[in-house]
């Protein structure tokens, strides 16, 4: 009786230190992950800030020369663009942007009404454009630099205009339009966490139309501008 009294006590002894026992290690278990929690924590909130400082949307602008050129004839004219870029990543964005080429003299001439009237006359490509490009940039090396190039395409018009400098007399006699292919190389350096100076050279060539006639027109592109990024 006494036997079984003793083997029932320690069955439930052994039952309770069981489920103590059980119910202590679940506590750990519990404790311990509330403690990875606790630890990850900050890595989980300083990551969405380190990934808002490389993204988001910036305003760029430029000023520069931009030389157009047809079958061995060339002329360089200010140019400037203006547009807005948005950062993917601490390396990749993409960029949409208004580009005015200016009006470059491309090709000088002179003829002669007659025997006596001489005339001296300018054929100027007056050039814009809509570009949209990824860009792809370094991390900063040598200090704050970083460097990079794009790619992307071009909507671009382009009005072929003659000045007579005797007359003053002109205007567009040809017009034409399409879509290019545009690559550049970039290098920029860092001012402060949102402010950046850039410099590019871009380059594009199109098949121009006049009169039934195509021509190939290169258009390269120095430019020093700003970035600010919101």
């Amino acid at each position: 009786m006494f036997t079984n009294f003793f083997k029932t006590t320690i069955y439930t002894l052994t039952s309770i230190n069981l489920h103590f026992a059980r119910k202590k290690n679940t506590q750990g278990i519990v404790m311990r992950n509330i403690c990875k929690l606790l630890m990850a924590l900050p890595l989980l909130s300083v990551a969405p800030l380190a990934l808002a400082e490389t993204t988001g949307f910036a305003v760029i602008a430029d000023l520069g020369s931009a030389r157009q050129s047809a079958e061995g004839d060339a002329g360089n004219a200010a140019s400037a663009s203006l547009g807005l870029s948005y950062q993917f990543s601490p390396n990749w964005s993409a960029s949409l942007s208004y580009i005015d080429y200016g009006n470059a003299d491309v090709f000088k001439f002179s003829d002669s009404f007659g025997d006596d009237i001489i005339y001296h006359a300018t054929l100027s490509a007056d050039s814009s454009g809509l570009g949209l490009h990824a860009q792809y940039m370094t991390d900063s090396v040598a200090g704050h630099w970083s460097f990079g190039g794009r790619a992307g395409v071009v909507r671009w018009d382009t009005d072929i205009k003659l000045a007579i400098e005797q007359t003053g007399a002109g205007g567009t006699v040809a017009s034409d339009s399409g879509i290019a292919f545009s690559a550049g190389l970039v290098a920029a350096y860092s001012i402060t966490e949102q402010l950046d100076i850039t410099l590019s050279a871009d380059f594009m060539r199109y098949s121009i139309e006049i009169e039934d006639e195509k021509g190939d027109m290169d258009n390269s592109r120095l430019a020093l501008g700003l970035k600010y990024q919101f």
